[in-house]
């Protein structure tokens, strides 16, 4: 009497009994899933050179499913044997059944040049379609009277869940076969019509009865999983897993015109005022997805490509690994992973919230002068205008000012945080400061000292009472003696003239002489002396366009250079220790030395619009530029990198001239021809090449009138951008004495 070994529950013989050459078995855990794969592999195990092989993903989960065919396969063939080496079944018969794993994408070429007749995969939505798919061309008779077939097991989650969910559970219902048709064409050019079917075949836990019979607790344990695990290990459903893959991004060069399922478009050249992102979904393994997006000058997001893929295989396979690797040795995968969220999050802030951004990160630099300056920099490049101090306006940190960012009187240099709360409480309490004496009256019992407002003053607080900086500076202690003298008067209950006669007293006892502003270079230095930056503008602004024309470096590459983790490795090429390099900049410490030769040399810095570079110039190089070696003096700086680990960039200077300004240049616009849709975009381009970084002025032409509006940063590039926008002969650079 033969002995049953095993036998099908319905769902399990519904799984084996189907004909179709793809079939899917699973959904719910615990459905009997594993099993069902072990025994329709044994199906042909009569036939002598029949071969299977059922993967998992990793050796790991192989071995349980080798050691349940351990009971299975010996209980039905006793006189079959197991190879440890091969993870291999022999039959009495000769028939084979191999065991395999298939853990990075490319362990799929390990089964190149070899046939199985039947394939399973056990836990699909482990493993990629790229995986999945390379087995097609493996399956094929190893010899005469076999049937050639793939199964497959499966829950939902997982890298795969995507492409499997696609293929068989939203292609047609549970049970419904779905037919794949294609065309190919044989060596005579004759169309061959090929068709394939697939189906999937459900199940859940209350399938398994053994299961529920055996551990009448495991259906506790599904149910007490969090909602979107519990629907789909619970239940089956495909549709609520967490942190699954959209497949529905699609790149469909046919439908690049009409934009129907496809998420790329036509590829084209961006301008160069277009604002450009990129984003990174790393998901759970490579390949990994890139999407770049685009937004014109109306701020209409352009999609210029999502490449579920990766960017091409060599590259996208580079940045994984190099992650990866860093991952094995710096932190475990779960710290990788909230890292690149933390990244994508902060790429979203920055995108959207470009202001709220970059005020938050001046703040986390704040005392750092060779940081500051680089974000300020961002901030111009962003369009963002950073307001100087005001003390009815600022508050301790930068903060948001409508579109722009407001300076914090906290960073201002003698103004002490104590000072600033008790200025803000004044403020809060009783409104804002009319003018400068009312504030110095309302202060005068707080810890704001002399030192603390000349500070103020020079850093531009006090200008929106239209009082020049040097009346206040050359004013601002007669007017805090008298305010004092005056309340310790009152105190001691003395009476003036003035009280006796009724007039207002304080009008009179607070009168100041007018001054005439400092010089432009005057305040600018003021404001850097303060402020660690500046703000109103730099004394080099007038002379970008030309600084950039004349060198190949600035201090922010330098400073990139010293933060070699935060730079690619196409950067640290470009830029070496021994480059001949041209910077130029202002003067603005010099400090010489004698050598053993009694020769003098000297370091300088040598300040740009991005911050400062120390220079070092050697006793040879000395004597011939001695006369221009004055501080404020704008130089242009001949000489070599030197850059060395842990310590700052350098230039040792070969020759250091005075900068020679060129011919003034001007942008004209002639907008005389231009419709309204064109005119629209070209305002757009102005507006986002306009700000404080700009140092050519602009000229419109309509009709016959001109007019200046304000100035914009230009370089060839960028007036390219403009020709081919409005036409060469409606935008050209024109130079003047």
């Amino acid at each position: 009497m033969s002995k049953i070994v095993w036998s099908p529950q319905p769902r399990q013989s519904a799984f084996m009994c189907r004909p179709e050459y793809e079939c899917l078995y699973g959904g719910a855990a615990g459905g009997g899933k594993s099993d069902a794969m072990l025994c329709e592999a044994m199906r042909q195990i009569k036939v002598p050179n029949y071969k299977g092989i059922i993967f998992r993903k990793t050796y790991p989960q192989l071995q349980e499913l080798i050691l349940r065919s351990n009971e299975l396969y010996k209980a039905v063939v006793p006189q079959a044997k197991y190879n440890v080496t091969d993870k291999k079944w022999t039959f009495p018969s000769g028939a084979k059944i191999f065991f395999g794993t298939m853990q990075h994408v490319k362990d799929r070429l390990n089964y190149q040049g070899l046939a199985y007749d039947f394939i399973g995969f056990d836990e699909l939505t482990h493993f990629t379609w790229e995986e999945y798919s390379y087995m097609f061309s493996r399956n094929r008779p190893s010899g005469p009277g076999t049937r050639v077939y793939m199964r497959a097991t499966a829950n939902p989650g997982g890298v795969g869940h995507a492409w499997v969910k696609d293929r068989f559970i939203t292609a047609a219902p549970p049970e419904t076969p779905i037919t794949e048709e294609r065309t190919i064409l044989d060596p005579d050019g004759k169309k061959i019509q090929v068709k394939r079917k697939r189906i999937f075949i459900p199940s859940s836990v209350f399938d398994n009865k053994k299961l529920l019979e055996n551990d009448p607790y495991y259906l506790d344990n599904l149910a007490m999983l969090p909602e979107a695990e519990r629907k789909a290990l619970l239940y089956g459903s495909w549709d609520s897993f967490s942190g699954q893959v959209f497949k529905e991004w699609r790149n469909d060069p046919e439908h690049y015109k009409d934009r129907k399922w496809t998420h790329v478009i036509e590829p084209f050249r961006i301008p160069s005022y277009w604002r450009i992102w990129r984003g990174y979904d790393y998901g759970f393994a490579k390949p990994f997805s890139v999407g770049w997006y685009a937004a014109d000058e109306n701020g209409n997001i352009i999609i210029k490509g999502c490449v579920r893929n990766g960017i091409d295989e060599k590259s996208a396979n580079k940045i994984f690994d190099e992650m990866a690797e860093f991952a094995k040795y710096a932190f475990n995968k779960s710290h990788a992973a909230c890292y690149a969220v933390v990244a994508y999050r902060t790429a979203y802030l920055k995108a959207y919230y470009p202001v709220e951004f970059m005020a938050a990160m001046l703040n986390s630099f704040l005392g750092n002068l060779d940081k500051i300056p680089a974000y300020t920099e961002e901030c111009k490049r962003l369009n963002i205008q950073i307001l100087k101090p005001d003390i009815n306006k600022s508050y301790t940190k930068f903060t948001v000012d409508g579109d722009k960012i407001r300076f914090g009187l906290g960073s201002i240099k003698n103004v002490g945080t104590s000072a600033v709360d008790e200025i803000v409480a004044e403020r809060d309490r009783n409104g804002q400061f009319k003018d400068f004496t009312d504030f110095c009256e309302r202060i005068q019992e707080t810890n704001v000292n002399k030192k603390c407002i000349e500070s103020l003053i020079k850093a531009g607080a006090f200008d929106e009472f239209n009082e020049t900086r040097r009346t206040l500076m050359e004013s601002f202690e007669s007017i805090l003696d008298t305010i004092t003298s005056s309340n310790k008067k009152e105190l001691e209950g003395q009476v003036n003239m003035f009280d006796l006669g009724g007039s207002d007293s304080k009008e009179m006892k607070y009168t100041f002489k007018e001054f005439p502003e400092y010089s432009r270079k005057e305040l600018l230095f003021m404001e850097k002396e303060m402020l660690g930056l500046y703000i109103s503008g730099h004394p080099l602004d007038n002379i970008r366009h030309q600084i950039e024309m004349q060198t190949n470096i600035n201090s922010f590459q330098m400073r990139q250079m010293e933060n070699t983790d935060e730079i690619g490795e196409e950067i640290r090429q470009e830029i070496k220790d021994g480059q001949m390099v041209k910077y130029a900049g202002i003067i603005t410490k010099i400090k010489k030395k004698y050598t053993k030769n009694n020769k003098l040399m000297a370091f300088l810095t040598v300040e740009d619009l991005y911050g400062p570079t120390e220079i070092i110039l050697f006793e040879s190089a000395y004597q011939n530029c001695a006369n221009v070696l004055m501080e404020d003096n704008i130089v242009l700086v001949n000489g070599r990198l030197s850059v060395r680990e842990d310590e700052e960039t350098k230039i040792v200077a070969n020759q250091i001239t005075e900068f020679a300004t060129k011919k003034k240049s001007i942008f004209i616009l002639d907008v005389t021809s231009l419709d309204e849709k064109t005119k629209v975009k070209l305002k757009g381009a102005i507006k986002f090449f306009t700000g404080d970084r700009n140092n050519m002025p602009l000229e419109i032409i309509n009709n016959t009138v001109k007019s200046m509006a304000g100035g914009i940063y230009i370089t060839p590039e960028i007036l390219k951008e403009f020709q081919e926008l409005i036409g060469t002969e409606n935008a050209k650079v024109e130079e003047v004495e």
